[in-house]
């Protein structure tokens, strides 16, 4: 089997999450066993996932073990190349992760191309987006009526600035150029640079 490098013929390194160091570590140690049981027959070419005497996969091999594996653990994706667009998924959505970084963690030459693949995907994290700063900005609106701490969003958020100090009246006054400043602080923290 000829060994292909990447469409770009770039190198990429990733950080990987603990999950899947544990699962490369566990990997290592089943090929340690094998290479046992195979008692000197054992031809190590470095891949991380090899036959039993060491030989590399084949890619259709890969995928079909995959959809067995898939099919035994009843799930529905069966093919492998599935599990890269359920981790994009995740990524984007789950995660919130930003396209430059998913685009980065996928492969993808540009943001550009990943946007193209999973432009459904951010559009439904941008609509979670402005759902949360709605919700926040109304619990703002409130504490402002009510005289009670509002969070200062002009830092990281963790600070407070208190309006008990105005009177009702006043607070209730002063409520909607409270709330409009607050707006404009998130949209000019948003926007890009």
């Amino acid at each position: 089997m000829e060994l292909k490098g990447t469409k770009t013929g770039s190198i990429r390194r990733l950080a990987l999450s603990r999950l899947a160091l544990d699962a490369l570590r566990r990997q290592r140690a089943a090929q340690a066993q094998e290479k046992l049981c195979a008692m000197g027959r054992y031809v190590d070419e470095g891949a991380v996932f090899a036959t039993p005497l060491g030989g590399r996969i084949t890619p259709m091999a890969a995928t079909k073990a995959f959809g067995k594996l898939a099919k035994t653990a009843q799930i529905s994706t069966t093919r492998l190349h599935d599990t890269r667009h359920t981790a994009a998924s995740h990524l984007i959505v789950g995660c919130r992760t930003d396209a430059r970084t998913a685009a980065s963690v996928l492969g993808h030459t540009t943001p550009n191309v990943t946007l193209s693949i999973y432009a459904h995907l951010f559009a439904d994290a941008q609509r979670a987006a402005l759902s949360g700063l709605g919700k926040r900005l109304e619990r703002i609106s409130a504490a402002a009526a009510n005289g009670d701490s509002v969070p200062d969003l002009s830092s990281d958020g963790h600070e407070m600035v208190t309006v008990a100090s105005m009177t009702k009246k006043n607070a209730r006054k002063n409520e909607r150029s409270l709330v409009e400043a607050r707006r404009l602080e998130l949209l000019t923290l948003t926007l890009p640079a």
